[in-house]
């Protein structure tokens, strides 16, 4: 799976796979069980990457929510304060359209 990740970098997954397993047999690694199976190491070492992959972008968007989540509750607590909207987006360096979608995001649900 290493080298499988390793050249998906440069080319597709399939040619990733095949170029990784005809690396193996090359090398006399498992090279029986992949000259006999080949079709089925390819099958598996596609769908083992894509869950990888899958898993890896499921973590990144949850990292996103958080940090979505973590951002509007700030906003939240420095609009209860008093703070403008500038103050706010100064406070957290983020930019003042984002604080402003967030405020309106905000007081849709307090109406």
């Amino acid at each position: 799976m290493h080298r499988v990740r390793t050249y998906a970098k440069e080319m597709s997954i399939e040619e990733a796979v095949d170029k990784a397993i005809n690396e193996c047999i090359k090398e006399d690694i498992l090279r029986e069980f992949l000259e006999k199976n080949r079709a089925e190491a390819k099958k598996m070492s596609i769908y083992e990457y894509d869950q990888e992959e899958h898993i890896r972008l499921e973590r990144e968007d949850a990292f996103e929510d958080g940090s979505r989540a973590r951002l509007v509750s700030q906003v939240q607590r420095k609009l209860e304060r008093g703070d403008s909207v500038e103050k706010i987006a100064d406070d957290l360096v983020e930019e003042i359209e984002i604080i402003r979608g967030i405020v309106k995001e905000l007081q849709k649900t307090v109406n």
